[in-house]
């Protein structure tokens, strides 16, 4: 969906919910559009002809010069009619053409042209001109690649079918000059996506395919439009934001497919990922980055001739969750993670690498990691290349284990606990406790011995020194310990000192 709307950027399709009331004119949109695209450093530009019932735009353009090259955009014909009821309708003529121009190492220029058409579009403006709305609904849209250019004549060659099915949503484009938001809905009910990639042949002879299928997709967002610009033009030598900069949009889906194969210089690749539903949240300011992937049955496989084995994963659900800061500010900032694979089973092959007696449990596998605390930032991580800073960007203040599980190969560990750290710490040194619970610890060590896995030497010194730092639980096979971190630095285990 990108690809079909950063170079158009306002004029169509970005979709949004807000109320409709008063009236609006054809000049009133195509004067939106051009505050639009200047608050997202574009230019737009086309011959207006005014008709007796609004404006027809004949060669509308849009140009933004980004790091790297430049991008523009071309409809033949947009056409602004005004109902008499308040509302402008809006036709636009196809194809749409986007392309971009990509500066290479050797300063040669090479043009990326992609053609987009569409069936059947609705598209309606009201409102008023502080606050347009913009109704839209379209049978279906396609884009495909167009005659690729290259000044050196070294020329990648792309062949590339996307198509979105039954899209429908809502946009607003609201606030003053230089402050001006979206917020948008967008709902369609099938995407599909057939890509074959293959780089110039005097590089070497990669070739990337990419086969995806989502469906029932909702969307929703909400941003500056200088936030949209931002991030679409961002510098990785100044990856300065806008002090109004905002990002926020959610996606779920009912079902995903994908297939990517990737060969060249002797090494082939592939993977293979099915799930039964999914959503993706982001949220994204010049304080803080945070976003939260999740999905349900997911069926994965992965093949290589870098691999011994194939891998083929099946899991019940997954969930990654990082929320972080980015810049500094006078009190500790809240951070967390979360991190879940449940159910998780392998196939055989990868059993067999570690286990080949097939003497350990083979019950799925979970896991449960849930982090949060508060971190002081001293400088934005935006303002340089992390790796070449001379002393950390910050310093953690404290850190909840609000829920550690991990269940495999018939044990599991259990966790919770929270830890304070002192200010001005070269190496954090953490006060508070960590209570665990360990079960099937034994059987553990017994099925491992019993495989061959362990010499029976080690299994006793494990069962040791669980003696030593664990107390009994209160099931079989089960122990639990609480390790308190002190404020002079000592380190005790169920009361015995580790340090």
């Amino acid at each position: 969906m990108n690809a079909i709307q950063k170079p158009l950027s306002i004029p169509l399709l970005i979709a949004m919910a807000g109320p409709a009331a008063a009236d609006v004119s054809a000049a009133d949109v195509w004067a939106s559009w051009q505050e639009n695209s200047a608050e997202m450093g574009q230019e737009l530009s086309g011959e207006v002809t005014e008709t007796r019932d609004g404006l027809i735009i004949t060669d509308m353009r849009t140009s933004v010069t980004q790091a790297g090259g430049t991008s523009t955009g071309h409809i033949p014909e947009v056409r602004l009619r005004e109902t008499g009821a308040g509302t402008v309708e809006i036709e636009a003529s196809t194809p749409y053409t986007a392309t971009t121009e990509v500066i290479g190492e050797d300063g040669t220029v090479t043009t990326l042209p992609f053609i987009v058409e569409w069936d059947g579009l609705d598209l309606t403006a009201s409102g008023d001109p502080d606050a347009l709305r913009y109704d839209y609904a379209v049978s279906s849209i396609t884009m495909t690649e167009g005659e690729i250019v290259s000044e050196s004549g070294d020329k990648p060659e792309i062949d590339l079918l996307l198509r979105i099915g039954d899209l429908t949503g809502e946009y607003v484009v609201s606030g003053a000059e230089d402050d001006q938001r979206l917020e948008s809905n967008a709902r369609f009910d099938n995407l599909s996506l057939t890509l074959n990639a293959s780089a110039p042949p005097s590089e070497d002879d990669a070739t990337f395919i990419m086969n995806m299928v989502m469906n029932d997709v909702v969307q929703t967002g909400a941003g500056s439009l200088a936030g949209i610009a931002a991030l679409s033009q961002l510098d990785p030598e100044d990856t300065t934001l806008p002090e109004n900069f905002d990002l926020a949009g959610d996606m779920t889906y009912g079902f995903l497919s994908y297939d990517i194969r990737a060969y060249g210089d002797g090494t082939t690749f592939q993977v293979a990922l099915t799930n039964d539903g999914g959503a993706v949240a982001v949220d994204f300011s010049p304080a803080g980055l945070s976003y939260d992937i999740s999905g349900r049955g997911a069926d994965l496989s992965v093949q290589s001739n870098d691999l011994p084995v194939p891998v083929e994963a099946q899991m019940a659900s997954t969930r990654i969750a990082l929320t972080f800061p980015i810049a500094p500010e006078p009190e500790p900032s809240d951070f967390a993670v979360v991190v879940n694979y449940v159910d998780l089973v392998l196939n055989d092959e990868i059993w067999g690498l570690f286990d080949p007696g097939a003497v350990l449990p083979r019950d799925p596998a979970t896991l449960r990691i849930d982090l949060a605390g508060t971190a002081q930032m001293f400088r934005s991580l935006l303002s340089g290349d992390p790796e070449t800073f001379e002393t950390p960007p910050g310093e953690l203040r404290s850190l909840n284990l609000n829920e550690l599980l991990v269940s495999a190969v018939g044990a599991e560990l259990s966790g919770t606990g929270e830890l304070t750290f002192a200010a001005g710490q070269i190496i954090p040194m953490p006060v508070g406790q960590v209570d665990l619970a360990l079960s099937g610890l034994n059987a553990l060590l017994d099925n491992l011995t019993s495989g061959g896995l362990l010499p029976v030497e080690q299994a006793q010194l494990a069962r040791g020194m669980a003696a030593t730092i664990a107390r009994p639980g209160p099931g079989p096979d089960q122990i639990e310990t609480t390790i308190v971190f002190g404020p002079d630095g000592s380190i005790t285990a169920n009361g015995f000192p580790i340090r």
